[in-house]
């Protein structure tokens, strides 16, 4: 994953970085907490997070404003004498919210506190006591998160110009949805002997921008949604894209009042297996045509060479300032 609507981005596990004790608490809490998936603790505060972003995504303007418009056609058309309204100048589908640079990952951080301090708010609110230790803690993740947060809006918040969403992306409308009826098993001559599992994730390339695996230029989307198939000896695995949506030239017909934006087209599709869900190999040559809706393994899944990234970098990074607009 690599965009805001992407996937949920933070997992269990990253809270638990920060947190020694949380999967300790969470078995501990009767009745039973929802830490991801739907209606999770870290679903909603995503969620949450998300609206927070929304709101600093703000434009002083009553005309639709797209980045990276000239200057002087924004002067020609601004005046247009009628009330000026507030609109946001981004969506959260711009929002790089997993940068391959490991030192612009101050969003993930963020999310990961809020969802702490989310959880243990919950926690806390179960209790009588007011000196229960939850409380505490919810105090202490609460006062990170706002500082995380500070740290991120003073950094810039991280956006590209032209988003390109992975396939079945979960905030995003209309995408569709990558899971486990999309990858399958099917008769073959491989050379794999059986009784091992495969990770499969996917990604959306827009060419020409797309040329090879070394020279991505920005347009290959983040991984989709991770799908686990154990085929038996001689069996090939086969991926298919049927129920997902590909990212087009044409806007979905909503949030139009969101701000408008440039989305990538979605020309072809890429195939990554790997055995654990840290290291994806890229199992096509070129990228698979976006009419062709199945791809079969040749072979046994290739465990070397070019590997799944991140996805989409940011274009630019948006400082945010702490005043009031006046007209």
């Amino acid at each position: 994953m690599s965009l805001f609507t992407d996937s949920d981005i933070i997992t269990p596990q990253d809270l638990a970085a920060l947190d020694p004790e949380f999967f300790a608490v969470v078995k501990s809490l009767n009745p039973h907490v929802v830490v991801d998936g739907d209606g999770s603790i870290i679903r909603n505060a995503v969620d949450e997070c998300g609206q927070q972003i929304r709101m600093k995504f703000q434009n002083f303007s009553g005309y639709l404003v797209s980045p990276g418009i000239n200057i002087n056609h924004v002067a020609a058309v601004l005046n247009i004498l009628s009330t000026a309204i507030n609109r946001p100048r981004m969506r959260l589908n711009q929002v790089v919210a997993f940068d391959p640079d490991p030192t612009k990952r101050l969003l993930k951080r963020w999310l990961a506190y809020y969802a702490l301090y989310s959880f243990y708010r919950g926690a806390y609110a179960r209790v009588t006591t007011q000196d229960d230790r939850y409380g505490r803690r919810m105090e202490i993740y609460q006062d990170e998160a706002k500082k995380a947060w500070n740290r991120l809006i003073a950094d810039g918040m991280p956006v590209v110009l032209q988003p390109l969403p992975c396939p079945g992306a979960l905030r995003e409308f209309g995408a569709g949805t990558f899971g486990a009826s999309n990858v399958t098993n099917v008769a073959g001559s491989s050379s794999d002997p059986g009784g091992r599992q495969y990770y499969v994730s996917i990604t959306w390339v827009a060419q020409p921008a797309y040329v090879s695996p070394a020279n991505k230029g920005n347009a290959e989307s983040g991984g989709s949604a991770v799908q686990v198939v154990a085929p038996a000896a001689s069996e090939l695995i086969r991926v298919s894209i049927a129920g997902l949506t590909p990212p087009g030239s044409v806007l979905p017909a909503v949030g139009t009042a969101d701000g408008l934006y440039t989305q990538l087209t979605a020309s072809g599709w890429n195939v990554y297996v790997g055995t654990d869900q840290t290291n994806f190999y890229l199992q096509n040559a070129t990228p698979i045509s976006i009419g062709t809706t199945t791809y079969t393994l040749a072979d046994a899944p290739v465990l070397s060479g070019n590997l799944l990234t991140p996805g989409q970098f940011a274009d630019y990074s948006f400082a945010f300032q702490n005043m009031l607009m006046r007209a």
